[in-house]
């Protein structure tokens, strides 16, 4: 059985779940939890927060992201087995084979890709505890694609025409982008950028103490840049906007220092982050053409899409 996992700095998205990228440990079941919010596994109750956890170029240093998978998993399965699609069988062990992503530069890097795949494949059957149900499952085969380059796959008919393409993902503490030439990954001008939402959060968060002795959190930046303004005073709506554009100006001018033009290329935005500041975004006279995949789990699909191509070549050669 073949489970997508985007496991993002800020989210970890599968095809019918979106959950926060952080987890809290505790020995006792939570008392005010949602049910579909936590699991326990290897003895311990694993819940969802909304805490900001730090960022990881190298996910398997913590067993975070293992749990999150997990969960992601579990709830997965939850959903085949409510939309009958697959029987519950508390004697079965479920064989799944993962598809992850690593953002587009680090697939250059050997280490980092083996280190993912060995964090995530199991040797032993792993028992999650969801929702009153325990999953025996094992994780047997880790395939993973480059974050951003699998979600544009999911567009490509309508990139195709274009010779040159630049994705940009912003995402929670950076902002991946990649080129694409005429259909091929231009790893020169593939990279990861420290420039994240987390960045903007930041800045308006110190600006609003110090300027109305408000305290604005990254929730309420989420609320204003997506027109929920009700409860806060103009004088505040107007410093989020513009430092939200402040943070696209920038952002944008940046691909100049790395000889990219986005004028003359057609430029794919994804992430949560590129959909939120999409206004601020086609204010820039820095573009050309340009589009944005407007689905937040890209990548979810794209690596289910690549490999399905990819299953599809080895029927053809066998």
């Amino acid at each position: 059985m073949e489970i997508a996992i985007d496991t993002g700095n800020k989210q970890v998205k599968t095809d019918h779940s979106i959950s926060i990228s952080g987890v809290v440990p505790q020995n006792t079941i939570p008392a005010t939890a949602r049910p579909e919010d936590y699991i326990r596994y290897r003895g311990r109750y694993y819940t969802l927060t909304n805490k900001r956890q730090e960022y990881l170029r190298d996910k398997s240093e913590t067993e975070r992201y293992f749990v999150l998978a997990m969960m992601g998993i579990a709830k997965e399965l939850d959903y085949k087995e409510n939309h009958n699609e697959i029987t519950y069988d508390p004697d079965k062990t479920y064989y799944i084979t993962m598809l992850g992503g690593l953002p587009p530069a680090h697939m250059e890097d050997a280490r980092l890709k083996d280190n993912f795949k060995a964090y995530f494949k199991t040797s032993d059957a792993q028992y999650v505890w969801y929702k009153g149900r325990t999953w025996r499952v094992k994780i047997t085969k880790v395939y993973v694609y480059a974050q951003c380059y699998a979600a544009i796959m999911t567009v490509f008919t309508q990139i195709k025409p274009y010779p040159r393409v630049v994705g940009i993902d912003i995402g929670g503490f950076t902002t991946d982008y990649l080129t694409m030439v005429r259909g091929t990954i231009d790893i020169e001008h593939t990279d990861s950028l420290e420039q994240g939402l987390t960045l903007l959060y930041q800045t308006i968060h110190k600006k609003c103490l110090k300027k109305f002795d408000a305290i604005i959190e990254e929730s309420d930046v989420d609320a204003i840049l997506s027109g929920d303004t009700s409860l806060y005073d103009e004088e505040i709506i107007t410093l989020v906007e513009e430092e939200a554009q402040a943070f696209v100006d920038s952002l944008l001018s940046s691909f100049r220092e790395f000889q990219i033009d986005l004028k003359h290329s057609f430029v794919v935005f994804l992430g949560g982050g590129a959909i939120l500041l999409k206004k601020y975004i086609e204010k820039s006279p820095l573009l050309g053409r340009y589009m944005f995949l407007e689905d937040i789990k890209g990548n979810v699909h794209g690596y289910k899409l690549l490999y399905q191509v990819m299953q599809k070549k080895k029927g053809e050669q066998s």
